[in-house]
């Protein structure tokens, strides 16, 4: 993953889909750790470790937080078992639509242009600030 790119298209997402800030932070804490570790398909971490990146004491608030990234699209998920934590793989946000799924949930689709139409870089607000909900 190209980490500048991803960043950048990351928060052009925001800019026209609403996540609560706690899963920003929870995707920025796993985009870091995937970018620490390399790049891999999956890494492995456990939920008190992002609980406690993310300063939060109920695991109940932490699942809610993680599922709107699953529920997005942002994140895949396995649960782990005993002994061995959760995985979770970050689904690249660069060349993705939102598509809406029963009209109030949105999830990432593969967006496909055909090669002929020229493509558009999409203007960035005068100030960098985004409508938000």
């Amino acid at each position: 993953m190209d980490f500048i790119k991803e960043m950048l298209a990351f928060e052009r997402w925001l800019c026209t889909n609403y996540l609560p800030p706690l899963s920003q932070l929870l995707w920025h804490k796993l985009f870091m750790l995937c970018n620490g570790a390399g790049w891999p398909e999956w890494i492995v971490v456990e939920n008190a470790s992002l609980m406690a990146q993310l300063h939060l004491k109920r695991t109940a608030s932490f699942l809610e937080y993680r599922d709107k990234l699953i529920e997005c699209g942002l994140v895949e998920y396995q649960k782990g078992r005993k002994g061995h934590p959760n995985r979770y793989r970050l689904h690249s946000v660069i060349g993705f639509q939102v598509e809406s799924q029963n009209g109030n949930s949105f999830k990432l689709k593969a967006q496909t242009v055909p090669q002929t139409v020229p493509q558009t870089v999409p203007q960035t607000p005068k100030h960098g600030n985004c409508h938000r909900p």
